[in-house]
């Protein structure tokens, strides 16, 4: 092999080299970013998980409260329903009596 051949052929070696490590080098960086991302993600569900506990104790805090509110809430209704029947009730009774008083 002449000399002008081994140099091509040096430079072409050369070449794929500099290509390799540039491949490299972006893979790394590529790595980087990646566990930058990861990093990233584990705050933020660290952050939601926080949220998540003060959420949850305050939702124990409220319970109670809440079980409180939904049996006055059916007390309500059940006085609406008594109402209604007492009020039904009467204006029958009333209706009935007009009526017997009508006839006789």
């Amino acid at each position: 092999m002449s000399e002008e051949t081994q140099e091509r052929a040096i430079g072409r070696i050369e070449g794929k080299l500099d290509m390799i490590l540039a491949d490299q080098e972006k893979a790394r960086l590529d790595r980087k970013h990646q566990y930058e991302k990861s990093e990233a993600i584990e705050r933020r569900l660290d952050v939601t998980d926080q949220k998540l506990t003060a959420v949850s104790s305050r939702m124990d805090d409220a319970a109670p409260v809440i079980s409180d509110i939904r049996r006055w809430k059916e007390r309500f209704i059940g006085m609406q329903m008594l109402v209604v029947f007492v009020a039904g009730s009467t204006g029958a009774a009333i209706t009935a009596l007009w009526k017997w008083l009508w006839i006789k």
